[in-house]
């Protein structure tokens, strides 16, 4: 049996007996931390069986309905008592989608920050279940790409076709003399694009046209110097902007009718010294992890209602030298083992992760040096993969989130597959959840080659089984030294 398949049966079964009653759960809020199809997202088990005694759960494989943001899919089970559930949240919630009791599936005004969700249904007579995977889309019948060049001051659209992972060129967008767009990030509902400007320490906010991908100016916010990332709260409706050249990390509220973003009177974070670039919120919404490289810190900060920052206690947590980014695991089927994964000169170290408290516990023995000096990370979580590129040689890797029989016990993770080519000086990526197939990696190349100043971006088919492979093709862009890149779900 493969590794997918062992997964597949042993963590359904403890998922099925933590329904039960047989595990207690510290934290209600990390309910929001069931979004975690992980491995099994890839449609394993092909209508196969499995569980012990009376609780069995049958993997629905095949075609993965895609869910409009606000739209409805009606799921059908066999089970005439049938209790149903979205990420094991029984009848579903503002975060997920709801779900009635007939089986009629309502995806959330927002995208979740895992935006893959399991749809169970149980019964209630032996607590057998059947489960599906539905993705929860903001734009119809349609994926983009954007990447930006800082130093043409551009952000090219590419038309994305999720059956295949090709990208088709599709235009070219100024964002102005001197902007300098370097990160790209998404809204929640997938309207709107934000640029964020190192040249001129703005943001410059776009509309989507659902449609065409094309991008309207709705507006720019000043922000303090140097802006180097962004991220949106479990809902949203807060977005929080880190600002290397300024020490900060800056709040904002959000209107998802406009895209416009308001400074929180009281609600950003100042780090009193060093460049605070890579961001990370937990999957349940409550912590917001900021990486500190100049000060060898990680900080930790609790979301709280308003939208605002405070420190937990611990904070902020002391890292390797060279941290140059920063992810966050699910944790595995009974909300355990979370963690906090950290690219420095080492490699990939790992921090075992307080759902309850947020603070962090860095464990020396999970370190995977395999992964080069200072790699950058990225999810695809929704395979189950932890991702990253190596800036300074080149290179891809994948690590699988393995909670059985994981090579690496302390970092419960399993090699995802061999090293893949990139090109030169990778620096960014996303993935493209395929509702019928495989899904796909992106790799944004600063470099197509080194005797060019365009970039290109690889192509990678993935899964849980195989990990990353490829690339299928490498696509070149028309920029020079793209930096930001980013996909619609």
């Amino acid at each position: 049996m493969t590794r997918l398949g062992i997964f597949v049966t042993i963590c359904l079964c403890l998922s099925l007996l933590a329904g039960c009653g047989g595990g207690s759960q510290a934290n209600p809020s990390s309910n929001a931390l069931a979004n975690n199809p992980g491995p099994t997202s890839t449609g394993a088990g092909n209508g196969s069986t499995s569980g012990t005694g009376h609780s069995t759960t049958t993997i629905v494989s095949g075609n993965k309905p895609r869910v409009l943001l606000g739209n409805s899919y009606q799921f059908t089970s066999s089970y005439s008592d049938a209790m149903w559930e979205v990420n094991r949240v029984p009848g579903g919630n503002d975060l997920f989608g709801t779900i009635s009791s007939t089986g009629l599936y309502t995806a959330p005004a927002v995208v979740p920050l895992g935006p893959v969700v399991t749809i169970i249904a149980r019964s209630h007579a032996d607590n057998s279940a059947t489960s599906w995977f539905a993705d929860v889309g903001a734009l119809t019948g349609a994926h983009f790409a954007y990447v930006s060049s800082a130093s043409d001051n551009s952000i090219q659209i590419f038309t994305a076709d999720e059956k295949t992972g090709s990208l088709q060129a599709k235009s070219i967008v100024s964002v102005g003399p001197g902007k300098a767009p370097a990160a790209l990030a998404l809204s929640a509902n997938g309207n709107f694009l934000y640029s964020l400007n190192r040249g001129t320490n703005d943001i410059s906010i776009y509309s989507i046209n659902s449609a065409t991908g094309d991008l309207t100016n709705a507006g720019t916010v000043a922000v303090p110097t140097g802006p180097y990332a962004m991220v949106f709260s479990v809902g949203g409706d807060y977005a929080y902007v880190s600002c290397d050249g300024a020490s900060t990390i800056e709040a904002y509220s959000v209107n998802l009718s406009t895209g416009a973003l308001t400074p929180l009177s009281a609600g950003s974070y100042v780090a009193g010294g060093g460049r605070v670039r890579s961001l990370a919120i937990s999957y349940d919404g409550g912590f917001l992890y900021a990486a500190n490289p100049d000060a060898n810190q990680i900080i930790a900060l609790a979301i709280l209602t308003d939208g605002s920052l405070s420190p937990i206690p611990g904070s902020p947590f002391t890292s390797q030298p060279g941290l140059s980014s920063i992810v966050l695991s699910k944790g595995d089927y009974a909300y355990d083992n979370q963690q906090l994964f950290a690219g420095t000169t080492n490699g990939i170290e790992v921090y075992d992760r307080d759902p309850a408290t947020g603070a962090l516990t860095y464990q020396p023995a999970g370190t995977q040096q395999t992964s080069g000096k200072s790699p950058l990370l990225f999810q695809n979580t929704s395979d189950g993969l932890l991702i990253g590129v190596n800036p300074q040689n080149g290179g891809g890797f994948s690590y699988a989130f393995d909670y059985l029989a994981p090579a690496n016990p302390s970092a419960h993770l399993s090699p995802g597959g061999p090293t893949v080519t990139t090109g030169i000086s990778p620096v960014a990526g996303g993935w493209l959840w395929n509702t019928s197939g495989t899904n796909w990696v992106y790799v944004l190349n600063g470099t197509a080659s080194a005797s060019s100043t365009t970039g290109s971006l690889g192509v990678y088919p993935v899964d849980y089984s195989t990990g990353m492979v490829g690339p299928t093709t490498v696509i070149p862009t028309s920029l020079d030294s793209p930096a930001g890149f980013v996909v619609t779900p």
